[in-house]
Formats: structure tokens, sequence, C-alpha cells
């Protein structure tokens, strides 16, 4: 193995020993907590779990040529490896679709999805991705479709190759990718439309305590009071738009983080997108640099996208640190206090 091979090899590894690490703290910190995660979170989930199983794969194979110090390899080891890492993509760009989905379900149409409708989801797309990615299998044309890159550490489908399945399967994947990216791209250009007129709604709704609101009544003679008590009911006290508002600023967080972890994804896995299609349409193998940094900036996304999780996703996060989440009183929207109860002023 020579200088630049041993130094991506080691590289590769200790990223990828990262990734699995950070992934796997998610994972086994919420696996015990997964009914009660929302459905974004569970989408969230999920992610991991297909990262670092797409990790462990790639740890496996360079940690076996770092022990070797060679980069020969065993052609049905790479071909296994191959179909993982190409459905590990495919999974983890469906899964990043699901939730702009979740997204525009909730801001554009007004519209919650069920669980039953999530898990649906993530069934399907798990499924059919490795049906793509183990397409050749299927058409007994594995030998020819799958290769190990110039990097010696990446598995893949011959992205340049001209004969009928690997073709097949090269523009599946290909067409795959770019559907949903467009579709990400329109769903997120109606989301900041309906975003932009109700923006204004959003910066004015606020919350505001029974002493504040009462305070800055114009006319306090006009608050009926039970003389003896000194009870307010719920049905005289001012309105107020709090619940709306945290609702609002609630889903916007949720908007934040879908963003955040897209453009993780694209940012990640763009240049190999970009190196994948070149190889497709043209024919020809790509520059060996190319596919160096095309794959070595795709492993730094399994790195980031654990982080981002912990930075946005308040529910995972709060299970990763024993934390318990902070539960606001429910009031009616309208009122302040809580429903059915008469307020005592003291």
């Amino acid at each position: 193995m020579d200088s630049p091979h041993l130094a991506y090899s080691w590289s590769k590894a200790i990223i990828n020993s990262i990734a699995i690490a950070l992934n796997s703290v998610l994972i086994l910190s919420n696996a015990r907590v997964l009914r009660e995660l929302p459905h974004t979170s569970v989408i969230i989930f999920t992610l991991c779990c297909s990262d670092c199983l797409t990790m462990i794969n790639g740890w496996i194979l360079t940690t076996t040529h770092l022990i070797r110090n060679s980069l020969e390899y065993d052609k049905k080891i790479c071909q296994i490896h191959a179909v993982l890492i190409t459905a590990g993509c495919l999974i983890s760009l469906c899964l990043c679709s699901g939730l702009t989905f979740l997204r525009y379900k909730m801001i554009v149409e007004s519209q919650k999805a069920t669980t039953k409708l999530v898990i649906a989801y993530i069934s399907t797309v798990t499924f059919a991705s490795f049906i793509l990615a183990a397409l050749p299998f299927l058409l007994g044309s594995q030998d020819v479709s799958f290769m190990m890159q110039p990097s010696g550490d990446n598995c893949t489908p011959r992205w340049h190759a001209r004969d009928p399945p690997t073709l097949v399967m090269s523009v599946a994947c290909i067409i795959t990718l770019a559907i949903p990216l467009s579709g990400m791209g329109y769903a997120y250009f109606q989301i900041y439309r309906k975003v932009s007129t109700t923006f204004e709604a959003f910066k004015g709704a606020s919350v505001c305590s029974y002493e504040s609101c009462s305070q800055s009544a114009p006319d306090r003679a006009s608050v009926p009071m039970k003389s003896d008590s000194r009870q307010l009911t719920r049905s005289s006290l001012p309105r107020t738009k709090g619940r709306k508002s945290e609702e609002e600023e609630k889903q916007m967080q949720l908007l934040i983080q879908s963003l955040a972890l897209v453009a993780v994804f694209v940012l990640g896995w763009g240049p190999y997108f970009v190196f994948a299609m070149m190889e497709v349409l043209s024919g020809v193998p790509q520059a060996m640099e190319f596919e160096f940094a095309a794959d070595f900036i795709a492993q730094l996304n399994f790195v980031a996208n654990p982080i981002v999780i912990l930075v946005f996703d308040e529910d995972i996060r709060n299970n990763v640190f024993g934390k318990k989440k902070k539960e606001c009183p429910s009031f009616e929207e309208g009122h302040v206090g809580p429903p059915n109860r008469a307020v005592t002023l003291k």
C-alpha cells in the first residue's frame, strides 16, 4: 500500500470510527423510547441506523486493508459492500425526503402525518432501496456491475459501464436520486412562500402571563369579580395567542431542523452524485483525485449528521443527556390559567 492510499485509509478509518460512535450513542439512548418520539424524530432515528450500518460496512473494509497493508480484496465481499453503500445512500436520501414531506404537509397543507403512514414510508423506502441496489444480483450481472474504486476502500456500481444490466441499475439510481432532490426543492419553495406570508404573525404572536395581561388591560373595572371569594372565572380572563404562537414556533424549529439535515446531506453527497452522474453520462472513468475527494466528503457527512441532530432535535438530545423534556401547562387557546378552573386572586 503506497503512501497516498495509506493516508487515505487511515483518515477514512478514523472518520468512520467517530461516525459509528456518535450514531451509536443516539441509537442506544433513543431505542428504548422510540414509541414516544414524534414522527420526525422517528425518521431521524432510522436515518442514524442506516448511517451506522453503512459506516460499519465501510470501516470493516478499510481496517481489513490496513491490517493486511494491502488493497487486495475479495470480489464477493466487494459486491456486498457495494450493495450496502448504494442502499444506504438511497435510504438516507429518501428519509431526508420524508422529513421534507412531513414539514410540507404540516405547514403548507396543514395536515399531520399518521404513525401508520410514517412506518409504511420507512418500510417501503428501505425495501425498495435494497431491491434497487441488489438489482445486479437479481439479473446475474454482479461480477460486471460492481467494482472497487481507485481509492481502494470503496466498492460501488461500475457507473461508466455500458452493459445493459449495469446501465439499467445506474440510470435507475440517478433517476431515484434526481426525483427526491427535485421534490425537496419544490417543497421547500412552497414552504418558503407559505411561511413568508405569515412571518409577521409568527413575530407578533407572544405569550403573556395573567399578571402582565391584567395590568395592561385598559379598563380594570370591566373585569367582573366575586367580592367574597375574589375569584375570576376562566371565561372573564383576557384572551391571548399563547398556544398558537407556541405551536408556530415549534413548527418553525422543526422546519429549521429538516433544512439543516437536508443541507448537510446534499453538501456531503453532492460531489459524489456529480461524480457518479458524470461517469453514467460520459461512459468514461473519472479522475482518481475526483473519486478520492468525493468519497472523503461523503464520509464527513456521516460525522456531521449526528452533530446536527443533537443541536436541532430536542427530543433526541434530551434522551442522550438524560434530561426530561419540560412540559408546559395545558392551556385552552385564548385563555390564561388551567382550563375549567377558577383563578384565585390574592
